[in-house]
């Protein structure tokens, strides 16, 4: 019940956009529980940023909406079970925002694609993430927490 009662006071607190609000919010009591996330709960996560929560329920139909945006590469598609590290987050939400990058994204881009260690530093840059290490794992209760950041980042409301 106090688990319920602080994410309620999260959601309202922080005012997340109608957009993330329309997901059924029993997913993110779920999530808010979580000690550790899965690549399944990032491609939720990432679909209900991009609006497709209610089309797309199952991870592999996800996943292929993904591949299909540019936010995941096709021949890179971990199992659902995958526990989720910060540098797949911060490179699953550079690519969903179509962030530019810093000078050495553009650097490194031809020879390595988007990379995580970058991709963190620019979410970090920008607010999105906390600092950390790109080998850290991602908690439900900051797998929230980016949701909603992104959203203010896409609506001009984080700086």
């Amino acid at each position: 019940m106090k688990r319920i009662l602080i994410l309620s006071l999260f959601l309202a607190t922080f005012g997340l956009s109608s957009m993330v609000v329309q997901a059924d919010t029993t997913y993110y009591r779920v999530l808010a529980d979580q000690k550790t996330t899965t690549w399944a709960d990032a491609s939720r996560v990432i679909t209900i940023f991009k609006g497709r929560e209610n089309q797309l329920t199952e991870y592999a139909s996800q996943m292929s909406y993904l591949v299909q945006e540019g936010v995941v590469d096709a021949n890179h598609q971990p199992s659902a079970e995958t526990t989720l590290r910060k540098g797949d987050l911060a490179k699953l939400v550079f690519r969903a925002l179509r962030l530019k990058g810093g000078v050495m994204t553009h650097v490194l881009k031809p020879w390595m694609g988007d990379t995580k260690r970058y991709s963190l530093k620019e979410c970090i840059y920008l607010g999105i993430m906390q600092p950390a290490p790109d080998s850290g794992l991602v908690s439900g209760t900051e797998l929230i927490s980016v949701l909603k950041r992104m959203t203010e980042y896409q609506e001009g409301q984080l700086s």
